[in-house]
């Protein structure tokens, strides 16, 4: 077959420091030849390496030697151990070695000192997908971008995944230097927009933060802004939403105008949302986009949303226990206080999630956290990303949102031990984590699947939802909140096939009407 993405080949290594008492002994490399490291089932996974051993001031030449290539699986499982000697060569990891394992697999090289002792010294992750690229995009899987450059294979890659959609800013700042003189965000954005229209990825587009460069003395001006967003929706035909403003609490509103925030925030989304509804009846208007039910629930009872506006919101997890079911604020009960109060407020009815993520910051490859808490965002493993990730896709599609976009695709920076650089379902190589391959195995089950409910009889212990795909399978999505549930299964369920969160399967017995659910979510696709 060919390859995933039928794109150039391009080196991608992953690059850590071998490390003994007080000396830096090797830099090592293992590298996939393809682009993202993303492999189809029938194709073998090409890896190198290369250990490059320094030189220490103190004790002159210190060797490390390769001893072993491991490759396990996101939960950390062997799959394949091969020994090496030599500094630096080449493997080939076929379907049949690999055991046939699908998702994200990581390959690690094992070196030994001349003492002895072993070390991890390289480390990369890659994907084996179970099948093509979807026919096209899923609108409801959603990302979050940053920035406009001129490199448009992370597209490719999003289009693998099977991600739909994608939000990103054109801050007002960049576009309006001189008050009433506009230009896009730089020279690239225009054919970002093109690429990702080509690849069938709708657009979402934040006009965003204060604009202190051409209103010095009032950054915030409601009529400014909302002038710049009417000529910004008039001349970029092919964005398909805007979002008025992004976390006004944060940035900017509370600091300029303190106990009015509220009140300040609603005008400026109104005058906006009223000049982009008259130029742009086509495209989604977003309002509000709080990241707290408390900053949220306020903006909706101080008339921020309209009947014809999409509200957008960002229902993070803050605090000790990361689950999204925890969390009353969207995730424990699917939305419903939110979109009663939006009944009552305005009318409102359609939801967009364009901000939800979980961090990886502080999380060693073994799954230990460096530090627990930083900045209100639990650090999580690889393994629990991902479970997470597709426990809120899931809950979200179930609960009527047209789009969750999770944040962000790429992670943006790399420090381990900060937060905002971690967040990422792609290393900042491109190479994927665990829940990058969930992603796409959860976008070729599904696709435009239409959720027909929750079928959890107890939602304080599990949760089990229902979906109908176009081919007529109904296909249903469940774990344990937290530990192990033993769970009945719906009828067409019995004797379905059973789907891990990598799209590994196996068929269920015909007699087996009951299930033990973990923390990482199965799909059974029923028999009928």
């Amino acid at each position: 077959m060919k390859s995933v993405l039928g794109l150039p080949l391009l080196l991608v290594a992953a690059m850590v420091r071998g490390v003994v008492p007080e000396v830096s002994t090797a830099q090592a490399s293992v590298k996939s030849p393809r682009f993202g490291a993303l492999y189809y089932p029938d194709e073998s996974v090409e890896l190198s390496y290369a250990v490059c051993n320094q030189e220490s001031a103190d004790k002159g030449s210190v060797s490390v030697t390769p001893h072993q290539l491991r490759v396990t699986d996101w939960r950390e499982r062997v799959v394949y151990v091969q020994g090496l000697s030599a500094l630096e060569g080449s493997v080939v990891l076929s379907p049949d070695v690999l055991g046939g394992r699908l998702g994200a697999l990581r390959a690690v090289i094992i070196g030994t000192d001349a003492d002895g002792n072993e070390s991890e010294i390289a480390r990369t992750w890659f994907a084996r997908l179970t099948g093509p690229n979807p026919e096209r995009p899923v609108k409801w899987i959603g990302s979050g971008i940053h920035g406009w450059g001129p490199d448009m294979r992370r597209y490719d890659l999003m289009v693998a995944a099977g991600i739909g959609a994608i939000r990103n800013d054109a801050l007002w700042r960049e576009c309006e230097r001189k008050p009433g003189v506009y230009s896009d965000p730089n020279e690239h954005f225009a054919a970002n927009i093109r690429a990702l229209k080509e690849r069938g990825i709708s657009r979402n587009i934040g006009l965003t933060h204060p604009n202190p460069v051409a209103y010095p003395d009032n950054p915030l001006d409601p009529d400014a802004h909302a002038a710049f967003c009417e000529w910004f929706a008039k001349t970029h035909p092919d964005v398909d939403s805007f979002e008025i403003y992004n976390e006004g609490w944060s940035f900017g509103f509370h600091q300029r105008y303190k106990g009015r925030w509220i009140e300040r925030l609603v005008e400026f989304n109104r005058k906006a949302a009223e000049r982009l509804h008259r130029v742009r009846p086509d495209a989604a208007v977003l309002v509000a986009s709080d990241d707290g039910w408390g900053g949220l629930s306020r903006l909706i009872q101080t008339g921020v949303a309209k009947r014809d506006d999409v509200v957008s919101f960002h229902p993070y997890i803050h605090g000790v226990d990361p689950r999204p079911e925890r969390e009353n604020f969207f995730w424990g009960n699917d939305g419903a206080e939110l979109k009663e109060l939006l009944l009552e407020y305005g009318g409102a009815t359609r939801l967009m999630i364009t901000e939800i993520g979980w961090t990886t910051y502080g999380v060693d490859e073994n799954g230990e956290s460096e530090s627990w808490f930083v900045g209100g965002y639990p650090g999580v493993s690889y393994a629990v990303q991902a479970q997470y990730m597709i426990r809120a896709y899931l809950i979200a599609r179930s609960a009527g949102v047209e789009s969750m976009m999770q944040y962000d695709f790429q992670d943006d920076g790399p420090r381990r031990n900060y937060t905002e650089h971690n967040f990422g379902v792609v290393f900042q190589d491109y190479t994927p984590k665990p829940s990058f391959a969930a992603i796409a195995f959860m976008a070729r089950l599904l696709g435009d699947a239409e959720p027909l409910g929750d079928f959890s009889a107890d939602r304080m212990k599990y949760r089990m939802y229902g979906f109908e795909r176009p081919d007529g399978k109904r296909v249903y999505a469940m774990w344990a909140i937290e530990g192990k549930v033993k769970v009945d299964l719906p009828a067409d369920a019995v004797g379905g096939t059973v789907y891990d969160l990598m799209g590994n399967s196996r068929p269920l017995k015909p007699n087996r009407t009951t299930v033990e659910l973990s923390e990482s979510p199965y799909y059974i696709v029923g028999r009928w």
